[in-house]
């Protein structure tokens, strides 16, 4: 063997060795990486695990009570689902319900019930602002949060009082004025200059419907030749008796606007006016949502539907539950306005009873849920409740259906 061809042989060899050893060190370092990638996965999952166990540790069971109306149409089934389903995923409340009482004497004394009962906070949708001011006394007597859902204060004097009550944290509603008027141009644009108006009376929490309707018809140009009352008590025939004394007096009325479709008022005046001897020629715009609605828009009756706020119950629950469990979200008294989903078409209808009509599906997920609430998002604020109620559409239902 040559010394040339030696020297050859070594060089191979060294150079054999310096690869083995850049290799054997770049594999070392990309398990290292691998090893510190998995110890911080191991290190967050095991302080997640450590602040829900934390949670767990300092979970003292709350007592809530809920004053409803009742159960049986859509709104109350959701509001008895909404709130159990969000009660279970928190797990640190029981929901005591007190369901039936639809005055101010038998609503104060569903509060005074829900406080011997032990509860700590009180939800409840109030038939006046009387309830609204005696429920504040008895509350405050006795320690207890409370929080009102779709119903605001619209008497000044109990207002005034009311929100100086260190217990009252505030109320959710839906945005009533506002998608009033949208309701208008909706019949506008539906070639509308003349309309019949059923009136909520003065005093009344749903007046405001009224604002935003005479706003509209002001802005859009639609003339309002008759003006009558809600019925009291759902009183189907009584309702559809105003309207055919509307159609008799004024021939040029092009459509009927209902402040208030429920308990049978908004099928009763479709079945009427799909009656007539031209079905279509007067058209209908609806607060509240009923059935036959999608029957309706195909015989091109209804123009529009105003429902779906369902969710304010969620919501005013949360801002309750956050009080109740140590974490107030503001001192001053919240008020947070839900959207309306606006229905104007068969298609839309079909959604509608999908993701609404459907009391069972939770229209916002558990991890939503918990995001509202302080002891699992610290850093949750009302904002975050307004961006979120800021959403709700029948486009964000379908987004976000799961």
């Amino acid at each position: 063997m040559t010394v040339k061809m030696v020297k050859k042989i070594l060089c191979t060899a060294l150079v054999a060795i310096s690869l083995g050893i850049f290799t054997g060190c770049s594999a070392n370092q990309q398990a290292d990486k691998e090893q510190e990638e998995k110890t911080a996965q191991d290190t967050a999952q095991e302080v997640g695990e450590d602040q829900e166990a934390a949670n767990d540790a300092n979970m003292e069971t709350h007592k809530i009570g809920v004053i409803l109306y009742g159960r049986d149409d859509n709104m109350g089934a959701a509001i008895y689902s909404y709130l159990n389903h969000a009660a279970e995923v928190l797990g640190n409340v029981e929901l005591v319900w007190d369901i039936g009482a639809f005055d101010v004497d038998a609503q104060i004394s569903s509060t005074q019930n829900l406080i011997a009962a032990g509860c700590k906070g009180i939800i409840c949708l109030p038939m006046s602002d009387d309830t609204v001011a005696q429920m504040a006394d008895n509350c405050e007597q006795s320690n207890v949060y409370f929080s009102l859902m779709f119903r605001d204060i619209t008497d000044e004097t109990i207002k005034t009082d009311v929100y100086e009550n260190p217990y009252f944290l505030g109320f959710v509603r839906e945005d009533d004025k506002t998608v009033a008027k949208a309701m208008v141009k909706e019949l506008s644009d539906a070639g509308v200059t003349h309309m019949g108006v059923q009136i909520m009376p003065s005093g009344n929490p749903l007046s405001v419907r009224n604002d935003g309707m005479y706003e509209g018809a002001q802005e859009y140009g639609i003339t309002i030749d008759s003006e009558f009352p809600v019925t009291s008590s759902g009183d189907v025939n009584g309702n559809n008796t105003y309207i055919q004394n509307t159609l008799d007096s004024y021939p040029d009325v092009q459509a009927i606007y209902l402040t208030s479709a429920s308990i049978g008022l908004g099928e009763g005046a479709a079945n009427l006016l799909s009656g007539l001897s031209d079905p279509g020629s007067v058209k209908l715009a609806s607060f509240d949502v009923f059935d036959g609605m999608s029957e309706a828009f195909d015989e091109g009756i209804l123009v529009c539907a105003a429902g779906g706020v369902n969710p304010d119950a969620l919501f005013s629950f949360m801002v309750l539950y956050n009080a109740v469990d140590g974490n107030r979200l503001s001192e001053d008294v919240t008020e947070l306005y839900q959207n309306f989903l606006l229905v104007t078409s068969s298609e839309e209808c079909s959604l509608f009873e999908k993701y609404v009509g459907d009391t069972d599906y939770q229209i916002y997920t558990d991890e939503q849920i918990k995001n509202l609430a302080v002891r699992f998002n610290p850093d949750v604020t009302l904002e975050d409740y307004k961006a979120l109620m800021e959403l709700y559409s029948i486009e964000w239902l379908q987004e976000n259906e799961h």
